[in-house]
């Protein structure tokens, strides 16, 4: 599940960097040839990206949540793996949450297997 979070979140970046690249090149924005070969310019700023995965099973989930878990790799290596970190929210826990938002609390009460 981590692997498909953050392809879908690069994805997500990767349309943001093409339109601001696209944008750079129309209006030649670039001071630099290193920003013309980048497509970005030293003050472009991409949104982050926050996904979340809401996990209705009735069973707690097992898998993992982090990229490092899913791949093989001895520990001497481990701190030079990139790692991804998945945002994961369990309803059948959601006693422990508590929104703002009172029509999302209802929603995921209602959601929360009995």
């Amino acid at each position: 599940m981590p692997l498909r979070h953050m392809i879908a979140d690069a994805l997500i970046y990767l349309k943001e960097y093409n339109e601001l690249s696209a944008k750079n090149k129309r209006e030649k924005s670039y001071s630099s040839s290193g920003e013309f070969l980048s497509g970005l310019t030293k003050t472009d700023r991409l949104h982050p990206v926050i996904g979340l995965c809401i996990y209705y099973g009735e069973e707690k989930r097992d898998g993992p949540t982090n990229l490092v878990h899913m791949i093989q790799v001895t520990d001497d290596l481990k701190p030079m793996a990139s790692d991804y970190k998945m945002n994961l929210l369990q309803i059948r826990s959601i006693e422990h949450f508590h929104f703002q938002n009172i029509d999302v609390q209802n929603w995921l009460q209602e959601s929360t297997p009995q």
